[in-house]
């Protein structure tokens, strides 16, 4: 007892081969060139050279701790105090002194309003120097300080 299969399984079978194999037969004969930038081409041939590190540059460790708490808090002492010191010489800054009024951004706005004195960006109630920012308008700003108020203008 033999199956014979009818015309329109054989049509039927042979149009499920043609629609599965045709586009992968094409897939895999059909070769598209890539189109590369010559940036493109650098990077796929790029190649890193490999680093290498001479022993004699490594160091020996000691299991000692070279640093105490007692000794990181003196030390800490010491760098902020000189910090402190350091500014005060570098800005030559007299607390008297009135600091130079650079630019205003001036908004209409008192939370936005923006002036800079000295290289520092100030708004209404900074203080900077012994000196407070009253009140900031289109063209000058208005300090408040141990000698009293003071007007600093852009003209």
């Amino acid at each position: 007892m033999t199956i014979k299969p009818s015309k329109e399984a054989i049509i039927a079978m042979c149009c499920t081969i043609a629609a599965l194999g045709l586009p992968a037969l094409i897939f895999l004969t059909v070769k598209f060139p890539l189109k590369q930038t010559p940036d493109e081409r650098s990077l796929l041939t790029f190649s890193p050279t490999p680093i290498t590190v001479s022993p004699r540059t490594w160091r020996e460790t000691s299991g000692n701790c070279p640093v105490t708490p007692k000794t990181l808090t003196i030390e800490r002492q010491a760098i902020s105090a000189s910090l402190a010191d350091q500014t005060l010489r570098q800005s030559g800054a007299d607390p008297e002194q009135l600091p130079q009024l650079t630019f205003i951004l001036y908004e209409g706005n008192t939370k936005k309003d923006t002036a800079i004195l000295d290289g520092h960006l100030l708004r209404q109630g900074n203080s900077l120097k012994g000196w407070r920012v009253i009140k900031i308008e289109q063209k000058r700003v208005q300090l408040a300080g141990r000698k009293g108020t003071q007007w600093l203008s852009m003209e």
